[in-house]
């Protein structure tokens, strides 16, 4: 059953459509600390069309006690014992002066605040009056409404200068990378040309020759039997194989102004050649020194794309093989493998040889997901 009741006093008819919540109130405190609180005030305020905060400053008004809205509890609270009635002929009394129509006593009207009245435009009749100052409430709406739109003006100055503040730093931040980035591309351009130096063909030896550290060897390397490249190849070699490895390569690629991708690469060229499956896990000793960033694994793969997609071709099936061999010495891990296998591109390899290596590494590349599915699927069972 509906216990609404017309939001006219002077309307019995319970087909009325303008319709509002009966009020309800609770006293709360003793003697001198007394309060009534209306729990249903904001319901009420709502079934007609305005704001609790207006209806609770008429309240004080009228009854000369201290009122204030609590916008936690969303009910209003007056200082002072009153009855229901005394409260519900305030409600209507509040009706009867601000909310309905002069003309056709609709509750239709829609407040227009200027800086000294406000103007009430009815929609219904079409009627328009107004209110001034002189009106406690009407001074209360006016002083409320300037001080809204002062904060809401004073956040929009901030909110707009701290999208300024944003935006120039953003702008800052892009400007910064794009320049970082143009200069190591730069610099990566640059050192490949130079580790891509067209350096005459020499027929070697099958065995690994750099391991023949004997005097003899040395000898003819430096009497020129094998070539330039090939002879500071083995010397690097020597140098990667004592404890200073780090500090010396890090020396040696500092005076050439090298990034850690070339200088992965350049290590790739000088330590690996045809028989890089079988190299792996003997050189496993010196790559775990070396490959130690993200950077330097995708080096590595990229390195492999070179290798088999154009130094190597017949080295093309190996592709997983080698890519495995890196995954099972622990120098690679699965997450920049798939990384690397879910690019669209590589700057190591032209795209139809970037293209052939991924799609022969994709049967390990499968095998690493499932894996990964699978490990998921248990941990979720445990």
């Amino acid at each position: 059953m509906d216990n609404r009741i017309n939001i006219r006093r002077d309307i019995n008819d319970p087909s009325y459509r303008y319709k509002m919540d009966p009020v309800e109130t609770i006293q709360k405190g003793r003697g001198g600390n007394t309060k009534t609180i209306i729990t249903n005030i904001k319901d009420i305020s709502e079934s007609l069309e305005t704001k609790p905060e207006y209806m609770t400053q008429f309240f004080s008004t009228e009854l000369a006690s201290r009122a204030w809205w609590n916008e936690e509890q969303k009910q209003t609270v007056i200082k002072g014992v009153f009855e229901e009635s005394q409260i519900q002929d305030l409600i209507f009394k509040f009706i009867e002066k601000y909310i309905l129509c002069p003309v056709c006593k609709l509750p239709e009207l829609d407040l227009v605040v200027g800086t000294n009245d406000i103007e009430f435009k009815c929609r219904a009749s079409g009627c328009v009056s107004r209110k001034n100052k002189s009106d406690r409430l009407i001074s209360f709406i006016i002083k409320s409404s300037q001080l809204q739109k002062a904060q809401e003006n004073a956040n929009k100055k901030k909110n707009k200068k701290k999208q300024k503040q944003q935006q120039k730093k953003k702008e800052e931040n892009e400007n910064q990378n794009q320049n970082q980035n143009q200069n190591e591309n730069q610099n990566e351009n640059q050192n490949d040309s130079n580790l891509n130096m067209n350096f005459p063909d020499v027929k070697v030896n099958e065995n690994d020759w750099s391991l023949d550290t004997s005097n003899e060897a040395q000898q003819k390397r430096l009497q020129g039997k094998i070539c330039c490249w090939k002879n500071f190849a083995s010397f690097c070699y020597l140098i990667l194989q004592t404890l200073q490895l780090q500090r010396k390569l890090k020396d040696v690629s500092e005076k050439l102004s090298w990034n850690q991708t070339t200088r992965t690469l350049f290590v790739c060229e000088l330590l690996f050649g045809k028989n890089m499956l079988e190299e792996i896990p003997q050189r496993k000793e010196v790559l775990s020194l070396l490959i130690k960033t993200k950077r330097a694994k995708l080096a590595v793969l990229g390195f492999i794309e070179r290798l088999c997609g154009e130094d190597y071709p017949d080295l093309i099936e190996f592709v997983p093989h080698l890519v495995k061999a890196f995954y099972d010495q622990d120098l690679i891990e699965e997450e920049f493998i798939l990384e690397w296998a879910n690019q669209k591109s590589s700057k190591f390899s032209k795209q139809p040889t970037f293209d052939l290596v991924i799609e022969k590494a994709k049967p390990f590349v499968e095998w690493l997901k499932t894996a990964e599915s699978e490990s998921s699927e248990k941990e979720d069972d445990n």
